[in-house]
């Protein structure tokens, strides 16, 4: 989870280019912003759903690189898988890694009966890696807060990939 000590790197990553241009500037400036930022929406989310964004790191140094994890939206009508990593980090497998450790937990531990995903029409990385997750778009909608407008994907549990290997095993 994340908590106040990821400020500094929270920071870094709201100021990254790649949040910027994909998810938007949310105006956090400063490390009491970043701890902020922390306090009204990951560490609020761990207490009201009982999931949140959680801190992607490097295995063998604990270096931050990124967050992952289940987001509730008011304009979507559920939970959905929010992902970015630090620019010098993408493109090197480490949010689809993430991504499908939050899609399993959504699944058996949340018990969603499906999960969405919203991302840019222009962001092209994100859009494969969740229709390689087995997501399928369903719409385009105009997003107020966003800098244009964003694609919706769903996937529903029993869709998954990995869905049918979990048929008739016990856990």
């Amino acid at each position: 989870e994340l908590n106040e000590d990821d400020a500094p790197f929270v920071l870094r990553l709201l100021r990254d280019p790649g949040w910027v241009e994909h998810i938007g500037d949310r105006g956090v400036l400063d490390l009491a912003g970043a701890k902020d930022y922390i306090a009204d929406g990951p560490r609020r989310s761990y207490r009201e759903n009982g999931f949140g964004l959680m801190r992607i790191a490097l295995r063998q140094t604990d270096t931050p690189i990124g967050i992952c994890g289940l987001v509730i939206r008011e304009s979507l009508p559920g939970p959905d898988l929010g992902f970015t990593l630090l620019t010098e980090y993408a493109g090197q497998g480490y949010a689809s890694e993430a991504s499908r450790i939050v899609i399993q937990d959504a699944f058996d531990r949340v018990k969603l009966d499906q999960l969405l995903a919203i991302t840019s029409p222009k962001n092209s990385a994100s859009r494969r890696l969740l229709e390689k997750a087995g997501f399928v778009e369903v719409e385009e909608q105009p997003e107020s807060a966003e800098p244009d407008s964003s694609v919706v994907y769903r996937l529903n549990a029993a869709d998954r990939p990995d869905a049918t290997a979990r048929i008739g095993t016990s856990a």
